[in-house]
């Protein structure tokens, strides 16, 4: 339509993404116990999220330690209802 202009195209639904706090930190307490209990099914459940991490040594006083950096991909955890882990 010459002269509609902008206004006579449909606008693309906007929609609000926020975390499901509580279901993120159960999601995480369940993989920690899962860590604590089957080391194997829980280095499993952990590269379903993390992405590379990167460690960085740093010196205080007499001790060597590193930094990890990197992502953790809460994505999958808020489209599913479990890790598998323990409950």
């Amino acid at each position: 339509m010459p002269g509609a202009g902008l206004g006579a195209l449909p606008l693309p639904k906007v929609l609000e993404a926020t975390a499901d706090t509580e279901r993120v930190q159960r999601y995480v307490k369940n993989l920690l116990g899962t860590l604590a209990t089957d080391k194997v099914k829980g280095r499993a459940l952990l590269e379903q999220h993390l992405g590379r991490i990167v460690m960085t040594p740093k010196s205080e006083g007499p001790d060597r330690i590193y930094r990890a950096t990197g992502a953790f991909d809460v994505g999958s955890v808020l489209s599913k209802s479990s890790c598998g882990g323990r409950i």
